[in-house]
């Protein structure tokens, strides 16, 4: 975690250029995108295309540097339902803010260092109740009204980070999805045009990383004030690469290059397209044609067609933070009784489930911290641990049987429906489900779980906010902390504590953690508190699928792009400034 690096007794009083421990980010709907990449580092500076070869557009290249021009294809697969302002969006606002905005902070691929973004500085001054940010100079909002181009200052920082969390809107404050990553935050203040004073109700170890959230896009305040129109992306102005240039959703989108973008150089490509193809089998065809330039999380079976009809397809797969599971509501029979809980998690061949839908290679074990952050148990460790471990699995079959059987279950006797995500029944969710049903059944015949899919996503959204199910089977995108992840997910009063879980020794341990900014102290009192979480087992953690872009060779710079905590597919997204077509 950034913050338990940036102690009194080593930083106060300094202003921190991008370093010190981190964790981070999140996974949603399927998207389908030519993205591409540069690195993590602080590129304000960077430069574009110099003296060497021509590229398009009569811009001379350097050998080896990335060239100016052509258009980037992208294929999306559902309509945008969901508003697109980005700190009340459930889910899609994200992708159209990721080529128009910026964050305050961002993290490195390997989650363990904070970056400036719009933020350039920071500086804790005394004990952690306080910090000062300091604003990018010469950041510019895109050209187009209510704004004009004028530079991002204190005020924009300040006021996104107040609205962010909900307290502009102290009457609408659940609308604001992203709160808990800025929890414990009372204001933010512009000391001056450059200045940012931020104060806290305590120390608050997570809160760095919780404005490094991908989702924390950041919006200029006169937009908002003047009243934003989301429902229309071209009339939304962000600091981003990109500028919105034609929308027709559900048909064709297009982006421009930004001509004022802070990243000098920066991007390479002079415009990005958004197409819509609502089936696999043709995206797959469009790829294969050349129509589109990369086709996102392939399964198995699509890699194998890829393989064999896009010669010159290139694969970027990395690990992040999203996790599959199935969660139980504990305050609901049979699962209030972590017997139970804990019976079908030792049952469930997690190997098995992983290889079937993904492949080997393509996925990760992870605790319910998800492995990526340097806090959490890690995915070496997780797989020896019993339920997940395979080789001891009937073993674990046998203990589960005991268990369900002190349980009041002997034969397994219990019935519960399972609430699945999305109508499809070729997603992740479903896939593990089914086969998780079937393993169930092998070990107690008398056992009667069910399958339940919503009329559609929002229905589930519904249900799974309200509690309203036995089980459910999704995936998580995380927040980008330990911290603030197990707190959301775990804690009694948490904002994704859907299954009710509550426990006053992991909300104690999740409480010490919040505010200890000694990075060691913080990372044994989360240890604790998941060892404890995995005994009591609120959440069964399937797997972490990671992340696939398969793309064709003209698609340069995306490689080694990827963050471990940083947003996963939206983290591509975000690095197509630094995409160039070759």
């Amino acid at each position: 975690m950034a913050s338990g690096t940036h102690t009194r007794a080593s930083r106060s009083r300094r202003w921190l250029l991008s370093r010190g421990g981190a964790a981070g980010a999140g996974f949603g709907a399927a998207f389908l995108a030519a993205c591409g990449g540069g690195d993590s580092k602080d590129t304000a500076k960077d430069t574009g295309p110099s003296a060497g070869t021509t590229a398009a557009g009569g811009q001379a290249v350097a050998a080896g540097q990335p060239k100016r021009g052509g258009t980037t294809v992208m294929s999306l697969t559902t309509s945008f339902s969901d508003v697109m302002d980005p700190h009340t969006s459930l889910n899609q606002a994200p992708y159209i803010w990721s080529y128009i905005g910026n964050t305050a902070l961002r993290l490195n691929r390997e989650a363990t260092e904070i970056q400036p973004e719009l933020v350039q500085k920071w500086e804790i001054p005394g004990d952690g109740s306080e910090m000062l940010f300091k604003v990018r100079p010469n950041v510019k909002w895109h050209d187009k009204p209510p704004v004009n181009g004028r530079l991002l200052d204190a005020e924009d920082i300040a006021y996104n980070l107040m609205r962010i969390a909900g307290k502009l809107n102290p009457n609408e404050v659940a609308r604001f999805q992203r709160r808990t990553a800025l929890e414990g935050m009372t204001k933010a203040e512009a000391v001056d045009a450059s200045t940012v004073k931020v104060t806290f109700d305590r120390p608050r170890s997570a809160f760095l990383n919780g404005v490094t959230d991908f989702r924390n896009q950041f919006v200029p305040r006169d937009l908002i004030e003047k009243g934003a129109k989301y429902e229309d992306p071209n009339s939304l102005v962000g600091t981003g690469a990109f500028i919105a240039d034609t929308w027709k959703d559900n048909e064709r989108s297009s982006w421009k290059r930004n001509p004022n973008y802070w990243k000098e150089g920066k991007p390479y490509i002079d415009s990005a397209v958004w197409v819509w193809i609502p089936d696999k089998l043709g995206q797959l065809s469009a790829l294969a044609k050349g129509d589109i330039d990369v086709f996102f999380n392939p399964t198995k079976a699509d890699r194998d067609i890829i393989k064999r009809t896009v010669p010159d397809a290139q694969e970027e797969k990395w690990v992040f933070g999203n996790w599959n599971h199935l969660r139980m509501n504990t305050q609901r029979k049979p699962f209030e009784d972590p017997r139970v809980r804990r019976a079908v998690h030792l049952v469930l061949n997690y190997k098995a489930l992983g290889d079937a839908f993904y492949g080997d290679g393509y996925w990760d074990y992870t605790g319910p911290s998800p492995a990526v952050f340097p806090e959490s148990i890690t995915s070496d460790e997780i797989a020896k641990m019993p339920g997940w471990n395979a080789a001891t699995k009937e073993a674990d079959i046998k203990t589960a049987k005991d268990l369900m059987t002190a349980a009041g279950f002997p034969d397994g006797a219990i019935s519960f429906k399972i609430l699945q995500a999305t109508t499809s029944t070729a997603s992740a969710y479903y896939d593990y489900t089914i086969r998780g049903i079937d393993q169930l059944k092998a070990v107690w015949p008398a056992m009667k779980p069910e399958l339940e899919i919503p009329p559609d996503g929002a229905a589930f959204s519904r249900r799974q906010v309200q509690g309203d199910f036995e089980m459910i089977g999704y995936v998580n995108y995380p927040y980008p902390s330990s911290v603030i992840e197990l707190t959301a997910q775990y804690h009694s009063t948490g904002s994704r504590n859907y299954g009710k879980f509550k426990d006053a020794k992991v909300d104690s341990l999740l409480d010490t953690a919040s505010g200890q900014l000694d990075a060691k102290q913080r990372a044994a009192t989360l240890q604790e508190a998941q060892k404890l979480i995995i005994d009591l087992m609120p959440t069964i953690t399937v797997n972490m699928p990671r992340i696939i872009a398969s793309t064709r060779g003209r698609v340069k710079g995306m490689k080694d792009t990827g963050g471990r905590a940083d947003g996963g597919v939206y983290d591509f997204l975000r690095h197509t400034d630094g995409m160039s077509i070759g």
